[in-house]
């Protein structure tokens, strides 16, 4: 996660930022771009056509969709997705090149990873689908990193590695 700093030389030092994000109200897509930081939250549903930037954060109280087909609609170090009352590529897979780290929670997760990727969290209640055209490794090994009712995976290169194995949990998921 980009807002928690561990201290290398105090392993008992925590540093917690607080980002707070942009409000966005969009009646059609989202195009976004940034050099650093980009932080977006809403209370609608968002289509998504491009977002750019090194840690993104982007939150909704309704769904994440794509605007641009089966393109790379997101492209950063760390990303952060969440579609508390929706779907994250309900209608069509939502397509990624991360760098980083990802983290998402929706009700639906449909997601599709343009190379390799650092999995922290994905939950999707009812469902989830990941794919990865690369290799995928799991950033933490503090819980699930796939946690959903229904997952379904799909990897190109290799899962996980030794002290870095994927965890999932299957059911009845909550966010």
């Amino acid at each position: 996660r980009d807002d928690i700093e561990f201290d290398a030389g105090n392993p008992l030092l925590i540093r917690v930022a607080q980002c707070d994000d942009v409000n966005v109200k969009a009646s059609g897509t989202l195009t976004a771009t940034a050099q650093s930081d980009l932080f977006l939250g809403g209370d609608q549903d968002f289509n998504v056509f491009a977002l750019d930037g090194r840690s993104i954060s982007l939150k909704t109280d309704g769904s994440i969709e794509s605007a641009n087909g089966d393109k790379v609609v997101i492209r950063g170090h760390d990303v952060t997705l969440e579609a508390t009352g929706g779907a994250i590529g309900g209608k069509q897979a939502l397509n990624l090149a991360v760098t980083g780290d990802l983290t998402a929670r929706a009700r639906l997760l449909d997601l599709v990873q343009h190379g390799d990727l650092s999995l922290d969290r994905l939950t999707g209640v009812e469902r989830l689908s990941l794919q990865v055209l690369g290799n995928l490794r799991s950033a933490s090994q503090l819980g699930e990193n796939l946690l959903g009712g229904q997952i379904d995976l799909k990897v190109s290169g290799t899962t996980g590695a030794v002290g870095q194995r994927l965890q999932l949990g299957t059911g009845s998921a909550s966010q």
